[in-house]
């Protein structure tokens, strides 16, 4: 479920990883705080995900503040993600003042984003960064976590500089 604090609108999302590593997102709107409660949802994620999308349950509120930015003239959008914050339905919770995530979408033919240069040059790496696997890691005892502990590392590693430089 996301919803958008701007128009408040909400949408129910099924977000599907290809073998290229590309993501494709499926939506509808939806009015219901739970997709179990609303006969068109439970028919959309039966179709998208199967039979056993009755026993989808909530696990996780990931909650962030985004700004967009849009250059026109190149077609590309930036988001920037900050504020992060991660709760899961037995109490736990993680807050994340220090992180900001940056996200280029553009068209694949614009390959060169003026944004990404800047950010090169500053010595800015680019990487993957998922906030729901993040958060399910650092909240839920997962099965795997070797798979993003190089993630949770650097988390550590930025959090414990922000701590350091007295920003807490």
């Amino acid at each position: 479920m996301r919803t958008y604090e701007t128009n408040g609108l909400t949408f129910l999302e099924v977000k599907e990883k290809s073998n290229k590593g590309r993501t494709s997102k499926t939506r509808i709107r939806s009015d219901e705080a739970d997709p179990q409660e609303d006969e068109q949802s439970r028919s959309f994620l039966q179709e998208l995900v199967s039979a056993d999308a009755a026993s989808l349950k909530p696990v996780i509120n990931t909650g962030f503040t985004r700004i967009t930015l849009v250059n026109l003239t190149d077609e590309e959008r930036i988001t920037v993600d900050y504020n992060l914050s991660w709760h899961n339905f037995r109490g736990g919770a993680v807050e994340m003042p220090f992180l900001a995530i940056a996200e280029i979408k553009r068209d694949r033919s614009n390959v060169m984003s003026l944004f990404y240069q800047k950010l090169k040059s500053m010595g800015v790496r680019s990487t993957g960064f998922s906030k729901y696997c993040t958060g399910m890691a650092l909240l839920n005892n997962i099965p795997k976590k070797n798979n993003i502990k190089p993630k949770i590392l650097l988390l550590n590693k930025i959090s414990n500089e922000y701590d350091r430089n007295g920003s807490a």
